[in-house]
């Protein structure tokens, strides 16, 4: 009966420290989550554009996640995520919660580093240091980039101006940049602009879903990603051959803003 009951007295003793364990992860995850919306309060338009409780699949697995947190990294990752998914609702869903507690830490500081350079969805390689051969390996077993295979683009939009002239457009959310039409008299930087059939192209890498989640919770610096492409085009076209545009994002109309 003694060795039974000193079995069970530290069987006992070794599940409630588990416990303990379990709950002080949780705790400090749903703290760093309380902090993280005290610095970045939800705005009224998302307190507004979805439902006002988190969806209990969400916060079951959640729970599970939060409890295997046994690292500051891990515990600041699923704060962000679920102060991420109060801002916007649906954000992460099972499949990408399960992806993003599988992601190496290589992986996650690899892509923190080139967040700064996305922009809906994309990657502008040319913004980019240049990637060795490992480290895209790496964003494409993480399953954080599609396989770029022969090479992603963007392509440029063919504009009409108001005087009927024609422009290469390339938007960027509300703004735009604009280069000549005949590409072909133009030394191209193949980094920076391909020429394809007489049409400019970009390169980029494409995000996955799990990429494009992450972008919502990885503190990036807030870079003008059209001003950074100006300033590529640059030695291709000269300053008096770009200009950069306001785009009205409900009629598309692209206004000349002469202020840059």
């Amino acid at each position: 009966m003694g060795y039974d009951s000193a079995f069970a007295e530290r069987a006992f003793d070794n599940q409630y420290k588990k416990t303990l364990k379990l709950q002080a992860n949780k705790d400090a995850v749903f703290q760093g989550a309380i902090e993280d919306l005290r610095n970045n309060p939800v705005s009224e338009e998302e307190d507004n554009s979805g439902p006002q409780e988190l969806n209990e699949e969400f916060l079951d697995r959640f729970e599970r996640y939060a409890e295997d947190a046994s690292t500051e990294d891990l515990q600041r990752r699923w704060s962000k995520i679920l102060a991420g998914e109060i801002r916007k609702p649906g954000t992460f869903s099972r499949k990408i919660m399960r992806s993003v507690d599988e992601l190496e830490a290589d992986a996650a500081i690899l892509f923190s580093k080139l967040v700064s350079y996305q922009l809906e969805g994309v990657l502008f390689i040319s913004l980019m240091s240049e990637l060795s051969f490992d480290e895209m390996l790496i964003l494409t077993q993480s399953g954080l980039v599609v396989d770029p295979g022969l090479g992603h683009h963007r392509e440029f939009l063919e504009l009409t101006m108001g005087d009927g002239s024609k422009l290469w457009g390339l938007p960027f959310g509300e703004r735009g940049l604009s280069i000549p039409t005949n590409i072909n008299e133009y030394k191209l930087d193949d980094s920076v602009l391909i020429n394809i059939g007489g049409k400019p192209v970009v390169p980029i890498l494409v995000l996955t879903e799990l990429a494009k989640a992450l972008c919502s919770i990885i503190d990036s610096k807030n870079y003008d990603i059209a001003k950074l492409y100006f300033d590529k085009l640059l030695p291709i076209f000269g300053a008096e051959k770009i200009h950069f545009y306001d785009i009205d994002t409900q009629t598309m109309q692209w206004t000349r803003d002469l202020s840059i």
